[in-house]
């Protein structure tokens, strides 16, 4: 199983809201590094499987509930995300497509990106190099440089840049996106996901129309919503529990609590829990659905 992550882009195929070890770090601030078996990335296959389960989980119960909608209602366009944790340094290098482009303390030749204050001043500058921005020429890269003839780029939150395809169709997911920056990592190592069909972002998030409780928009990633799928994720992860088990039913499907049956003369009593009958409601999971409260149309439904 490929884990593909979700990280506020739109990413194509993205099936989790988190990798492993985020999971693990949310643990390990909270003391609890081992619950329920989860080993700190070394069963990378079980740990990625319970992330993808607990975004599987998110989806079936929430989904018709959040607030807002899908950000991206095509990433049709093949795409990969840079991210920089750290700035760069003089001569390491980012490829897109046929281009190579160098960070440099000083600019010296065509294709040469200004380092910046910060990691987010080099993204700034490198967006701008791949793009041919007339505005920053000969500031935050050479003046040489010409526009990439293989992607266009657009700065995103956090650090990061957004490359994508030029062309519709598949030709540009072989469009080669690496880099030699230390602190820096693309998602993928080309341009993925390019179609010629018209796709919305699959899973829920990132999403448009959000409001905190302040009154603030809510964009990208929530980290409420990352801290929810850790939870569902350790949840997952256990070997007692199942996140959306096959519930105890008779023919019309509602969920039985206790059932007497009394022989001579026959008579059976049953008792449901209650709104279950054909519903085929999901678990919940206090602790981590409140989390969502926040993100979701009828937080009160939310209790326990």
């Amino acid at each position: 199983m490929a884990l593909i992550v979700e990280n506020g882009t739109g990413v194509a195929g993205a099936n989790s809201f988190v990798i492993a070890t985020f999971v693990s770090s949310y643990l390990a601030d909270r003391n609890r590094a081992t619950e329920n078996g989860w080993a700190s990335g070394s069963e990378a296959a079980e740990e990625d499987a319970a992330c993808v389960g607990a975004t599987d989980y998110i989806e079936n119960r929430f989904r018709t509930l959040f607030n807002g909608i899908k950000q991206y209602s095509d990433i049709s366009l093949a795409r990969s995300t840079l991210e920089l944790t750290a700035n760069a340094l003089d001569t390491e290098t980012v490829v897109v497509g046929s281009v190579t482009y160098t960070f440099r303390a000083a600019l010296a030749a065509a294709n040469d990106v200004l380092i910046g204050v910060s990691a987010a001043a080099s993204v700034v500058n490198l967006t701008d190099a791949i793009n041919a921005n007339a505005n920053t020429s000969g500031v935050g890269f050479h003046a040489d440089t010409v526009a990439n003839l293989d992607a266009g780029a657009q700065l995103y939150t956090d650090n990061r840049l957004l490359a994508f395809g030029l062309l519709t169709g598949t030709a540009d997911n072989t469009v080669a996106t690496t880099t030699t920056v230390t602190g820096a990592s693309w998602n993928f190592a080309t341009l993925h996901g390019g179609t010629d069909i018209i796709a919305p972002q699959p899973l829920s998030f990132p999403r448009v129309g959000l409001i905190d409780p302040d009154g603030n928009s809510i964009e990208g990633m929530p980290l409420r919503l990352l801290y929810a799928t850790a939870e569902y994720a350790v949840r997952d992860r256990s070997t007692t529990t199942v996140l959306a088990p096959d519930p105890t039913v008779d023919p019309i499907g509602g969920t039985i609590t206790s059932l007497r049956e009394r022989v001579g003369p026959i008579e059976t009593e049953t008792q449901y829990l209650a709104g279950t009958a054909n519903s085929g409601t999901l678990p919940a999971y206090p602790a981590a659905d409140r989390l969502l409260a926040d993100l979701i149309s009828q937080p009160g439904v939310i209790r326990g």
